[in-house]
């Protein structure tokens, strides 16, 4: 809700942010937290996995809602919002996207008063033109050899991608720095409003630039001052009011679909630049919004610069007004592309949103080399690196590089350097507790001392708090019979609340502390293991493919040695960069080899 509102006081603001941040973020938060609505006769749908399913299912229903392209949410949510795929998630992401459109579709028409009327299928996309504005019904059109100016398009947007993303992440460690606290925050946010709105209102003044205010139907249209005067004579428009004083989809609706001579090309690259550089500067604040629309502008008048540019040089009649417009939604895309480096999704999502299917060609090739292009200029994506910077222990799909290159690399040589816990089945509660305060592992291996440590199995960190909760399986050791096992139902009927800590503290008395408890009947037995000597790199693809949050590693007995976390596998993608951590990874495991 705190993202909700805050994109709504920054858009009326005139910030350039988009809805579709929040959007994807309000529905993460609702698909990670349904599961604690479950119905408890269903506990397969309050597990974890579950919660980590509705979160992708989420991503998907708002990245649906938020540009009416429910196949552009699936693949929105495979390529960037999940990194455990299966068939079941796509089915349950599918079937939300549809819900989701057919929710929007009911209220778009409710509040048109049209329930009964035939659906304006082009009226509910996003870009396809202003309600009551004149818009080109023909097909766009444009020659074989604009494909060759597309991959020059994308080679641009790469570029400004790669430049976007390394300022950014730059910027972003300077903010966490200097602007450490709320009173700063409060302020940078205040300072960079005041600044975009001087901005808005002054430039139009310095660079005016007027133009005939084209026909339009204004009972139709939802805002009667579309095209601003702001100091022009009447009947005339200035160019950079009318780019900067409307909201960001109207904007991006005239850039798509107005005629060539409608905005200049400098007033079009000052937009683009201004709006570039407070983007820059307002992504990473503490404000909630979106990047994608504000990337969509950018790339539109910059590539409405261009088509004007191109036209100037090679323009035929009857084609001019198609290659400004294919030039600023291509552009678009380009732009988006360079900095997001998604493919799929995002040709998807352009094709839905602009009703333009035949040019789905021309957004693939543009986000390929978008693509290609940033990375080569050495940046990541911008969640990606949103995520390195958060240090949040994403896996890619692919094992590293690194991995695949040096074949000799093994599991015990990426396992983590730190001791690994382990419990025994019969367990004092104060050892429990002081394993579960001075390790954060999420599971930890059972071994029995009375069978020379042989491996029982895990359990699960969640699994022992909820234990913790019930005393009435303590016991001492002189007790018989000893209490009975808690049945399952009983064990899973609080998930996916998990208590915290400090409330088992608190339920804990002296005298329990001196108790002992049996985990074994909550032991996992045969736990998903990897042997010490299995590549690296067959090891990654066996954790993240099984959607593990940790691994035993094995040694030549078959007892555990070390753990593979999350965290050490995310180490291993950035090896590139930083091998001496790899180095000292494998000194700490030198004892394998006495083992061994």
């Amino acid at each position: 809700f705190c993202k909700g509102f805050s994109v709504i006081f920054a858009a009326s603001a005139s910030l350039p942010v988009g809805l579709e941040g929040p959007m994807i973020f309000i529905g993460l938060s609702i698909g990670e937290h349904v599961s604690h609505f479950m119905p408890r006769r269903f506990p397969g749908l309050r597990t974890y996995r579950a919660t980590r399913d509705f979160a992708a299912v989420g991503t998907a229903s708002g990245v649906s809602i938020a540009f009416y392209a429910p196949i552009g949410g699936v693949l929105f949510a495979l390529e960037e919002g999940a990194s455990f795929w299966s068939q079941i998630l796509m089915w349950r992401c599918f079937a939300a996207g549809c819900v989701t459109l057919l929710v929007a579709y009911f209220w778009v028409a409710l509040e048109a008063q049209s329930l009964f009327e035939p659906m304006n299928f082009d009226g509910v996309a996003k870009f396809t033109g202003i309600h009551g504005h004149p818009a080109i019904t023909s097909p766009r059109l444009f020659y074989l050899r604009d494909y060759f100016i597309f991959c020059l398009i994308g080679i641009a947007g790469g570029c400004a991608g790669a430049l976007f993303n390394t300022m950014n992440k730059k910027l972003m460690i300077w903010r966490r720095k200097i602007i450490s606290n709320a009173p700063l925050k409060c302020a940078e946010v205040i300072v960079l409003t005041l600044v975009m709105s001087t901005l808005m209102w002054w430039l139009p003044d310095v660079y005016k630039r007027c133009s005939t205010t084209p026909p339009i139907d204004i009972i139709l249209t939802e805002d009667a001052f579309v095209y601003r005067q702001y100091n022009c004579p009447d009947g005339e428009y200035n160019h950079l009011a009318t780019l900067f004083l409307n909201n960001l989809s109207t904007v991006i609706n005239l850039l798509f679909h107005s005629d060539s001579d409608a905005f200049t090309a400098g007033s079009c690259l000052i937009a683009g630049t201004v709006y570039f550089v407070m983007l820059l500067i307002l992504f990473g604040s503490s404000i909630g919004m979106g990047i994608f629309i504000p990337l969509l502008y950018i790339g539109a008048t910059y590539g409405r610069a261009f088509g004007i540019f191109i036209d100037d040089l090679y323009g035929q009649e009857g084609l001019v007004d198609n290659l400004v417009q294919t030039y600023a939604v291509v552009s678009a895309t380009g732009m988006l592309g360079g900095v997001v480096q998604v493919l799929i999704s995002l040709s998807v999502i352009m094709m839905q949103a602009t009703a333009l299917s035949y040019f789905v060609v021309a957004f693939m090739i543009v986000t390929i080399f978008a693509r290609v292009t940033a990375r080569l200029l050495g940046s990541k994506g911008i969640y990606d690196a949103i995520l390195d910077y958060k240090g949040l222990p994403f896996l890619e799909e692919m094992p590293p590089e690194f991995a695949q290159a040096n074949s000799s690399l093994r599991a015990r040589d990426i396992m983590s350097p730190e001791p690994m816990v382990t419990l025994e089945p019969e367990i004092k509660v104060s050892e429990l507790l002081a394993a579960l305060t001075d390790h954060f592992d999420l599971q930890f291996a059972v071994m029995s001392p009375l069978h020379d440590n042989a491996l029982i199995g895990v359990i699960q960190r969640v699994d022992i708090l909820d234990l913790l909760k019930h005393r009435s399986i303590f016991y001492n050791l002189e007790e018989q019979p000893r209490p009975k096992a808690l049945l399952y139902d009983a064990l899973m009927k609080d998930r996916p609340d998990i208590p915290k800590m400090e409330q088992v503290q608190a339920i804990l008395s002296e005298e329990d502390m001196s108790m002992y408890i049996d985990i074994s009947p909550y032991v996992q037995i045969a736990p998903y293991a990897v042997d010490g000597h299995e590549s690296a790199e067959r090891a990654y693809e066996m954790f993240r493919m099984t959607g593990l949050q940790s691994i035993l590693v094995l040694g030549p007995d078959y007892r555990p040695i070390g753990i593979i976390r999350r965290s050490d596998l995310v180490v291993l993608q950035e090896c590139d960069e930083q091998e001496e951590q790899v180095n000292r990874r494998n000194q700490s495991v030198a004892l394998y080899a006495s083992i061994s």
